[in-house]
C-alpha cells in the first residue's frame, strides 16, 4: 500500500511578514525551506520500521513524499495522524531528526502553517493540498498563556548567561496586563528578546529585556545574523564565513550610503519578488517524457536556482563593491558578544523556492543588481534546463520591484511587489500569444516618495496618477529583462552625469513633456506634437543625450513610444549613481 503525502507551508503574511524583525523574518524563511527539504527524513523516523519514505520533490515551502506501508493493517487515516503531529512538534522521534539537520529546527514547528494532504492519487494529493490551504483558517488564534508560567519563564530568560542589566519586571507587567508581544503585536508575551543597548557611538552591549511572543523569539533565535552564512552554505556552495557578513537590520542595509547619492535615494531599498513563469508547465512535459521523473526535475530546477542565488552572492561580494553593496555596519557587536571585523552584504533573501524567490537591497542599486541579473538569467546555468530528451527549456519569471524607505512596513512591500509581478506576468502572457507561447521575463517596478504606499490598488493608483487603462499600464510598465542592461546603459546616457548641468537633458524640461502627455490623455497613444517636442530637446544636448528614445532599443513599447520616458523620471536619481556590471564575455556567458 502507498500514499502520497504533499506539504506546503502557508500564510506568510501572519508567520514570516508579521514584523520587520529581519532575523526573525529569515528565520521563519529558512525554517520553512529546512522542514520542507528534511521532512522525509522525519517522517521516516516518525514512523520507524514497517514504512518506506521517499523524497519526489522539496523546496522552498513545498514538499511531496511517497510513502509505502510493508504492514497490510496501515491506514491512510494512521498515516495522517502521524504527519499531523510531525508538522506540528508532538513527535519526538521527528522533532529528533529536524534537530540533527539544523540544531533549534523543531522548535519553530509550532510557531508555522502547513497544509497538508494524504492520498493514494498523486493528482488527488495535489489538488486536496491546495483546497486545504484556502480552507484553512489565515492563522491560528494565539493561545493565551497561563501568567505564572509566563512569570516563570520570563524570570529565567533574565538569569540567562550572556545578558546585560537585564530586567524583567516591566515585561511582566505588560503580561500581566494583556498587552501584546513589542514585536507582532498580536502574540502574548512570554519571552525576552535581545536589544542592542549603544554604550557609546561604535559600540554596543547585548540586552535581554524586550517582551515578546514565543513565536517571535523562536524565528529571531533561528534566523539570528550568526548562524545566517549556513544557509548561502548549504543553498549555493557561498563560504561567507571568511569574506563577509550579513546584516542585523534592514536599516543596516542602507546605513552609511557612498558619498554624493541624492538625499531622495539614500533611505530607499527594493523589495524584489521573482514568480516563474509556466513552471507547472514545464514540470508536466518533463514527466511525460519517458524517463522523466519528479524527483529529476526538482534536481534540475534546484541546480539552476542555487547558480542564479551563487551569482548575485558573488556579485555583492566582488573587489570594489565597498560602500555600494558592502557596509562596515555602525553596530559593531554581534548579539553574542563577538566584534564583528567583516562588512555586511547589503542583500537579503527572505524567501527562495523552486519558483518564488524575495531578495532586498538599497534602491541606489536597481540598476546594476537588475542588470546583473539579466546577465545571470542569459546563462545557461541559471536560466535554462536540459529536458529528459536532452532538448532544453529556458526559465522565465515575472519580476515585481518596490522600491521604497526602508521603514515601510516590509509586510506591505511584498505585497505590493508581488501586484507588480502580476502586471508582469499578465503582460508577458499578453506578448506570448503572438510570439508562439514563448513567455519572457519582464520586470515592473514602482518607486514610492516616502514612507506610506498607495492606499488604491495599483492599477487604480496608476489609472489616477498617468491616466491609462489597465493594459496600457502593462505595456508601459513592463520593461524586458534580457534588454535591460543596455536600457538602463541608454536612459543614464540620456539623465547625463548627475551634479553636471551641462551633461545629459534638463530633467524639469522632461517632466514638463511628460505631464503634458498625461494632461492631454496622450501618454500611452503615439502623439506626433509631443514625440516631436522630446526629439528637437534631445537633439540639443550633445554626447550620450542624442541618443533617441524611440529607437529600436525599446522595442518593448511600439506601442507607447513615451514608456521610456516614463521610466527615465521614476528611476532618475537612481541612474547613474554607481557602476553597472560588465558584460560577460561571450565564451562565460555560453558557458
Amino acid at each position: 500500500m502507498g500514499w502520497h503525502v504533499v506539504v506546503n507551508a502557508i500564510s506568510f503574511g501572519n508567520v514570516m511578514y508579521d514584523t520587520d524583525d529581519l532575523s526573525a523574518i529569515r528565520g521563519a524563511s529558512w525554517a520553512m525551506l529546512a522542514i520542507c527539504d528534511n521532512l522525509a527524513a522525519a517522517l521516516r523516523a516518525a514512523l520507524g520500521n514497517g514504512f518506506t519514505v521517499e523524497e519526489v520533490s522539496a523546496g522552498a515551502s513545498r514538499a511531496h513524499l511517497c510513502v509505502k506501508a510493508q504492514d497490510p493493517s496501515a491506514t491512510e487515516a494512521m498515516l495522517q495522524q502521524t504527519l499531523d503531529e510531525v508538522l506540528s512538534g508532538g513527535n519526538a522521534s521527528a522533532n529528533g531528526a529536524f534537530n540533527e539537520a539544523e540544531p533549534g529546527l523543531a522548535s519553530l514547528l509550532p510557531h508555522l502553517v502547513f497544509s497538508r494532504s494524504v492520498d493514494a492519487d498523486e493528482a488527488t494529493a495535489r489538488r486536496s493540498c491546495a483546497i486545504a490551504q484556502y480552507q484553512m483558517m489565515d492563522v491560528a488564534l494565539p493561545a493565551m498563556v497561563d501568567k505564572a508560567q509566563s512569570k516563570a519563564r520570563l524570570e529565567q530568560d533574565a538569569k540567562d548567561k550572556g545578558t546585560g542589566r537585564s530586567d524583567p519586571s516591566r515585561a511582566m507587567q505588560l503580561a500581566d496586563e494583556g498587552q501584546p508581544c513589542t514585536k507582532d503585536r498580536v502574540r502574548p508575551i512570554f519571552r525576552l528578546g535581545w536589544r542592542a543597548a549603544r554604550n557609546d557611538e561604535t559600540t554596543s552591549q547585548p540586552m535581554r529585556d524586550v517582551p515578546v511572543s514565543a513565536s517571535f523569539f523562536a524565528r529571531h533565535e533561528f534566523g539570528r545574523t550568526g548562524r545566517r552564512p549556513r544557509f548561502y552554505k548549504s543553498q549555493a556552495g557561498i563560504g561567507l564565513e571568511t569574506c563577509c557578513s550579513l546584516a542585523d537590520s534592514f536599516e543596516e542595509i542602507v546605513e552609511k550610503p557612498p558619498p554624493g547619492l541624492p538625499v531622495t535615494v539614500r533611505n530607499k531599498m527594493c523589495v524584489l519578488y521573482m514568480d516563474g513563469n509556466a513552471f507547472g508547465r514545464i514540470r508536466q512535459d518533463w514527466l511525460a517524457n519517458e524517463s522523466g521523473d519528479a524527483a529529476g526535475f526538482s534536481r534540475a530546477i534546484s541546480g539552476t536556482r542555487k547558480a542564479l542565488l551563487k551569482g548575485l552572492v558573488d556579485y555583492f561580494c566582488e573587489d570594489g563593491q565597498e560602500g555600494w553593496l558592502r557596509v562596515c555596519p555602525q553596530k559593531k557587536y554581534l548579539e553574542n558578544g563577538k566584534q564583528r571585523t567583516m562588512p555586511a552584504l547589503r542583500f537579503e533573501t527572505l524567501m527562495w523556492g523552486a519558483d518564488e524567490s524575495v531578495f532586498v537591497f538599497p534602491g541606489w542599486a536597481y540598476p546594476a543588481v537588475m542588470s546583473k541579473l539579466a546577465q545571470l538569467l542569459d546563462d545557461p546555468q541559471c536560466g535554462r534546463i536540459t529536458m529528459p530528451d536532452d532538448s532544453t527549456r529556458t526559465l522565465s519569471y515575472a519580476i515585481g520591484v518596490a522600491i521604497g524607505h526602508y521603514k515601510t512596513p516590509i509586510r506591505a512591500m511584498k505585497a505590493l511587489a508581488g501586484q507588480l509581478a502580476d502586471s508582469a506576468k499578465a503582460r508577458a502572457k499578453a506578448l506570448a500569444k503572438n510570439n508562439g507561447g514563448e513567455l519572457q521575463s519582464l520586470v515592473d517596478a514602482m518607486v514610492l516618495g516616502g514612507i506610506d504606499l498607495p492606499v488604491r490598488p495599483l492599477v487604480a493608483e496608476r489609472r489616477a496618477i498617468h491616466g491609462l487603462d489597465e493594459e496600457k499600464q502593462q505595456i508601459i510598465f513592463n520593461m524586458p529583462l534580457a534588454q535591460l542592461p543596455a536600457i538602463m546603459q541608454r536612459l543614464e546616457a540620456i539623465r547625463g552625469e548627475a551634479g553636471n548641468r551641462d551633461a545629459g537633458v534638463p530633467r524639469a524640461k522632461l517632466a514638463s513633456i511628460l505631464q503634458q502627455a498625461i494632461n492631454e490623455g496622450q501618454l500611452g497613444d503615439r502623439s506626433p506634437d509631443v514625440l516631436a517636442e522630446l526629439g528637437a530637446l534631445l537633439e540639443s544636448r550633445e554626447g550620450g543625450a542624442r541618443s533617441d528614445l524611440q529607437d529600436t532599443l525599446f522595442g518593448w513599447c511600439e506601442d507607447a513610444p513615451l514608456a521610456p520616458l516614463v521610466h527615465l523620471m521614476a528611476l532618475w536619481n537612481m541612474l547613474g549613481t554607481m557602476p553597472l556590471p560588465q558584460a560577460l564575455p561571450q565564451e562565460e556567458a555560453s558557458s
